[in-house]
Formats: structure tokens, sequence, C-alpha cells
């Protein structure tokens, strides 16, 4: 049988040994085993009698205790300050969209010689200024000294 190593916290570990009859590598042998089966059977789901019992009659006394009306208004309170928090991120990210843009419209003007648009120097050189933006029609091998193949995309 495979043999694993546990880490435990000290004041665990000097619990545990005040019970030197307990076989605890057994007691975690079958825990494993009944997580690994909850883990098999669809999951950690807890019930909420399961959840109930793990925190205790206390709590279970304060829920029962506690009026509708206070959930009802923590429930808002919590609504409330999840918009907010969606709010700020969306803004955030807005911001963070907008930089992005005007740092790639100056990289863009920033290369582009002063005070002669695209549109214009076009206009000077005698081409549609429609089809100035347009990338460059790629031409044939044989017409750039090489030879070979015509190119397919002509």
């Amino acid at each position: 049988m495979p043999n694993i190593t546990l880490s435990i916290p000290p004041e665990i570990y000097e619990k545990m040994k005040k019970y030197k009859e307990v076989r605890w590598s057994e007691v975690a042998r079958r825990a494993i085993i009944e997580y690994l089966e909850r883990l098999e059977k669809g999951g950690l789901e807890v019930s909420s009698k399961e959840l109930l019992e793990m925190l205790g009659k206390d709590f279970e006394r304060r829920l029962k205790e506690t009026p509708v009306e206070k959930y009802e208004e923590y429930y808002e309170k919590a609504r409330k300050e999840e918009w907010r928090r969606w709010k700020a991120l969306r803004h955030e990210r807005n911001n963070r969209r907008r930089k992005i843009k005007e740092e790639a419209h100056r990289i863009h003007h920033d290369t582009q010689p002063r005070g002669v648009s695209s549109r214009s120097r076009a206009r000077a050189e005698g081409v549609d200024p429609l089809l100035a933006r347009l990338p460059p029609r790629p031409r044939n091998i044989a017409e750039n000294g090489g030879a070979g193949k015509a190119n397919s995309r002509c």
C-alpha cells in the first residue's frame, strides 16, 4: 500500500498525542475514502441540514431568532455593494481600453509625416484618396526582376 505524508498544525498534533490508542492513519484513510465517495457521487454539495449540523446549534438558534426583514436588509445592502463594485470594474476596464486606443492613435500619428494626411498625400500623387488606404497590390515575381511563377493573388 502506498504511503503519504500529511502536514498538520502543531496544536492539532499535540492533541493527537494525548490519544495514543487511536490509529490516526486509519482515521485519515477513512476520511479520504469518504471524501472521494462524495466527489464521485456529484461533488461536495452539502444539504441545508448537513450545513446546520456543521455550524452548530448556537448558529441554528441565532438563525431562527433573526427576523426575515434583517436578511432582506443585508441582501439589499450586498446587492448594492456588488453593483457598485461591478460599475467600478467596468469603468476601470473602459479607461484601460481608452488609453490603449489613444496610445495606438498617438503612435500612428507619430509615424506619419507632420501636416500631411494620407488623403492629401494621395491627391498630390494622383491616386484616388479612397484607394490610398489600401495596402499595395502584390506584384508578379517576374515584374520584380526575378524568375518564377506569377503571384497567384494578382
